[in-house]
């Protein structure tokens, strides 16, 4: 199953953490890093030089403060599987919602 979020649906890097193939961390760059660090900001994590598409210090200490705050383990800096699905869930929780059925 695809990501949801319009934000990170159809990016292959971010796909392909969802899946579980590719895993985000230190020292990367490029707009899948932008979406993440804007996705982080708007959940109310700091990074204070914004949505720069460099995953540095900054970048990092948001995405473990996310991990902690969603109870996922390994709370370290990367971003993988378990952070992209708890990311496309927070971000767009109206697309999580099961439809009513009348």
């Amino acid at each position: 199953m695809p990501l949801r979020s319009p934000r990170f649906a159809g990016d292959p890097i971010l796909e392909a953490c969802y899946a579980g193939n590719h895993r985000m961390f230190f020292g990367q760059t490029g707009p899948a890093v932008a979406a993440v660090q804007r996705a982080l900001i708007d959940l109310g994590y700091p990074i204070p030089s914004g949505a720069t598409g460099n995953y540095f210090q900054e970048t990092s200490d948001a995405v473990v403060m996310f991990k902690r705050a969603h109870l996922l383990q390994p709370d370290d800096p990367v971003v993988g599987k378990g952070t992209m699905t708890a990311l496309d869930n927070d971000i767009d929780p109206a697309l999580n919602r099961t439809p009513l059925i009348q």
